[in-house]
């Protein structure tokens, strides 16, 4: 018998299992096999050998057991024990109902092996966690109304979509005034990690696009200079401003063009009145998409509030070191020294935890949804992956095999039907349909244009 100490039990006709279960999901086993089964497990290998050999004089699978260990016995002895071991983990595994994340096994150690007596076999492996059942009605998820889009909005879209075709004249020495052309990187020193606002993006610096601290730390400010500022509103966990740096790429004077039909009618529509009215309602699906957001989001952190459990620390160890490493790789990211390369990488070990606990946790509700995926959702969830979603939070990476990014980006799309599902069931609303996120993906507008400017970096996405 082993010298650990185990503090669980289980047996039945063929095996006795010793064994403890360990954070990271790591399971240790100690198996003891019967004398009856290790007998068996030892004729399946003569049996299994014999099938295989041929020797002058017999026949093939006909070689007598003598002649047979007398030539082949180092052979029958090896799979004799890869029997035992095969055998003792799948049947042990089974009895302490525990099975492997993967194939593969940590430590397969044969402590004692007998061909009539007991045997003895050690386990460590990784296991599939235990995920707990969800019950829906125990999830608090407040239903978020959808935003109206009110006629300032349209404004501002349609500010922003004149600024986009309109003709920019760079101006070196320029001080900055209203109206210009600004090209500009902004990054928030957050709980000491720098995160990313805008890198390198033309915008019009206007007091209808920008939060007023931002644009009254522009106006003056001249291509290649570099600012410092407080925050007036976001704070860090010790209560001090998040601190942000504005550097400026380029200056140019902008010729903005005029609201009017002519520049409604580069859109194929009519009139300026008409084209505010597509406008508006292009919002209203975006803002549902929005609401629809915050109520997963809502989801999710409940998920994980009300249904704590262990994952295996190889999955997230595995996933957090992927993602990271596409981190490091990005040109945009700021500079950092070694000591500072945990505090960069805890949020990322952070959302794999969330991700995958969630994936866990609604597994179960798979079947529920259709399983079907588009080329255009293919599409459009890369884009976002790539594009939109944090550094944080992507599944794929640049680099990774196309069978594993293909996969992630259906799990990625199934999810999302899962926890709209989810929703359905706990607030009785209808989510956003496939065709109006169509109609967002294939919007002829920039991109861009929907984004805001200086927004909350702190915000949880």
């Amino acid at each position: 018998m082993s010298d650990k100490e185990y503090k669980r039990h289980a047996k039945n006709d063929e095996i006795h299992v010793d064994y403890n279960f360990h954070p990271g999901c790591v399971v240790e086993m100690n198996v003891s096999v019967s004398p009856k089964a290790s007998s068996a497990a030892y004729h399946k290998s003569l049996k299994e050998i014999r099938k295989e050999v041929s020797l002058p004089g017999f026949r093939k699978g006909k070689v007598p057991d003598d002649i047979l260990l007398k030539q082949f016995g180092q052979q029958i002895e090896k799979h004799f024990e890869e029997i035992l071991r095969t055998t003792a983990f799948h049947d042990a595994s089974t009895l302490v109902k525990r099975s492997s994340l993967s194939k593969y096994v940590r430590k397969a150690s044969l402590k004692k092996s007998s061909h009539e007596g007991e045997s003895e076999v050690f386990f460590e492996y990784e296991a599939e966690p235990q995920v707990p059942d969800v019950d829906l009605k125990t999830l608090s998820v407040q239903l978020v109304p959808p935003a109206e889009p009110a006629e300032k909005e349209v404004d501002f879209f349609l500010l922003r979509l004149r600024f986009a075709w309109s003709t920019k004249t760079p101006q070196p020495d320029r001080s900055i005034e209203e109206n210009d052309a600004v090209t500009l990187s902004l990054h928030a020193l957050i709980n000491g990690v720098e995160r990313t606002v805008e890198t390198e993006k033309e915008l019009l610096l206007s007091k209808k696009l920008f939060p007023e601290w931002l644009f009254d730390a522009l106006l003056g400010m001249k291509q290649g200079e570099v600012k410092q500022m407080p925050h007036p509103e976001e704070k860090n966990e010790d209560g001090t401003p998040v601190q942000y740096t504005i550097k400026v790429a380029r200056v140019a004077v902008c010729d903005l063009l005029p609201e009017d039909d002519s520049f409604a009618a580069k859109w194929h529509v009519a009139t300026i009145k008409e084209f505010r009215d597509n406008i508006a309602s292009m919002l209203g699906v975006q803002y549902k998409a929005i609401a629809q957001d915050k109520m997963r989001r809502q989801l999710r952190n409940e998920l994980i509030r009300q249904y704590a459990f262990d994952l295996p620390q190889s999955l997230v160890e595995s996933e957090t070191e992927g993602r990271f490493r596409a981190f490091l790789k990005d040109p945009s990211r700021p500079k950092k020294s070694e000591a500072d390369r945990e505090t960069e990488r805890k949020p990322f070990l952070d959302s794999v935890k969330r991700y995958f606990t969630c994936f866990f946790l609604l597994k179960s509700y798979f079947p529920q949804v259709s399983q079907n995926v588009t080329q255009e959702e293919l599409t459009r969830e890369f884009d976002y992956q790539m594009n939109g979603a944090p550094f944080t939070q992507r599944v794929i990476t640049p680099g990774m095999d196309e069978k594993d990014l293909v996969y992630r980006l259906i799990t990625a799309i199934v999810m999302k039907r899962v926890e709209d599902f989810c929703l359905q069931k706990i607030l009785g609303i209808d989510t956003l349909s496939a065709a109006q996120q169509q109609m967002l993906h294939e919007s002829e507008f920039p991109k861009e244009l929907h984004e805001g400017i200086g927004t909350n970096a702190s915000a949880e996405v």
